[in-house]
């Protein structure tokens, strides 16, 4: 892989990351911003850490099929079109390069699976960092801020979990 393919892949995967983060973070952050509790955020963020940091097990206990028929019935695959790495991503990727971009290739795959455990773990930390500001902000009469955290949870959390339990059953149905 040249240097051309690696920096604009790392751009294109980055920017993507970080304009979902901005946009679904907001609603957490002006919640915050609004009802600063020290003690509560600092509660908040130590569980969501410890979450982030618990054994993949957990993560595997919680998986909702290993059936991609399942995940395709939510259309996770439709939703995964727009993620880091996803086939617009992609797309644009080989556009600006020139070569093909193809992620499941074999010498990837340990390198992959650490990745999927890793988004996911780093989503199953913010899903309970998200939904905890949900509770924050009920108690503090915020209606329109816990409908939006609740929107981010979803959009955030909840489908790329779904994306990366998806992700790792077709590397599992690949025989890989």
């Amino acid at each position: 892989m040249n240097n051309k393919k690696i920096e604009w892949t790392t751009v294109i995967n980055q920017s993507i990351n970080l304009i979902y983060t901005a946009i679904f973070f907001l609603p957490l952050i002006l919640l915050w911003f609004k009802f600063y509790s020290t003690y509560l955020m600092i509660v908040f963020i130590s569980i969501a850490l410890c979450i982030f940091f618990l054994p993949a097990q957990f993560y595997s206990f919680f998986q909702l099929s290993n059936s991609r028929i399942i995940y395709e019935r939510f259309y996770i695959h439709k939703f995964q079109r727009f993620a880091q790495q996803g086939k617009y991503a992609k797309l644009l990727i080989e556009r600006l390069t020139g070569k093909d971009y193809v992620i499941f290739k074999r010498h990837n795959i340990s390198q992959l699976r650490n990745q999927f455990r890793t988004f996911e773990a780093y989503h199953w930390a913010c899903l309970f960092l998200f939904s905890a500001s949900i509770v924050y902000a009920l108690i503090n009469h915020a209606y329109l801020l816990t409908v939006l955290i609740f929107v981010s949870n979803l959009c955030y959390n909840i489908i790329p979990i779904l994306i990366q339990q998806y992700n790792k059953v077709r590397l599992k149905n690949m025989g890989i």
